[in-house]
């Protein structure tokens, strides 16, 4: 079998290190990477796009020397995990969390001016730039990914917090929309691997120890 890789890629507001619950229960065999979004790591000069994102995942996998990958996406992430499937045949099975397929525009203007109110140290202290964030939901707002989805014939696993109103309608959708996509709805909210780590960590493992027996 091809070299793996699971790549964990994080939402917005957060930084790799969210995902330290999954990397700690990850199989022994699976090698692993949780790289920086495009644009998001302090001290970047890039711009987030994207299909620049999902560029840099395809890089990281050539990095990493793996012929078979399996994305694992929160929220913005989950958006570059369904580009990066599109368009690298290396992808075998996605997982996805609180995914956004077009996020209204709305939504994405409220959530950016919210973002001008908060304190650029603050979220220094996080580990978050907050210039990069706004960036991003400049992105978001011309993002539609909908007549893509007839691209994704991986297998997709998708998993929503049954308290994750917002994207609850949008994991059904995929769910209906995707060719090989199956949802499960569990307690928790929108950061489901961390609201509800144990859980997210056995569906997710179940379903890529599936995988890796194709």
């Amino acid at each position: 079998m091809a070299n793996e890789l699971a790549v964990f890629l994080h939402g917005l507001g957060q930084t790799p290190q969210t995902w330290q619950d999954q990397v700690r229960d990850l199989p022994s065999d699976l090698p692993a990477a949780a790289p920086w979004l495009r644009g998001l790591r302090p001290g970047s000069q890039n711009r987030f796009s994207l299909r620049d994102s999902a560029a840099e995942v395809s890089s990281a996998l050539t990095m990493h020397g793996a012929g078979r990958a399996y994305l694992i996406g929160l929220s913005l992430g989950a958006m570059v995990a369904l580009q990066t499937a599109a368009d690298d045949e290396r992808v075998a099975g996605l997982v996805l969390s609180a995914p956004q397929v077009n996020p209204p525009r709305w939504l994405m203007k409220m959530q950016g001016a919210a973002l001008k109110l908060a304190s650029r140290r603050r979220l220094a202290d996080r580990g978050l730039n907050k210039d990069a964030m706004q960036d991003v939901f400049h992105a978001m707002a011309e993002t539609d990914f909908a007549d893509r989805l007839h691209e994704i014939t991986q297998p997709v696993l998708i998993l929503c917090g049954d308290r994750d109103r917002a994207n609850l309608q949008t994991a059904k959708l995929l769910a209906d929309q995707l060719p090989h996509g199956r949802l499960a709805v569990v307690p928790g909210g929108h950061q489901l691997n961390t609201d509800n780590a144990a859980e997210f960590n056995r569906l997710t493992y179940e379903f890529l120890a599936e995988l890796r027996q194709l």
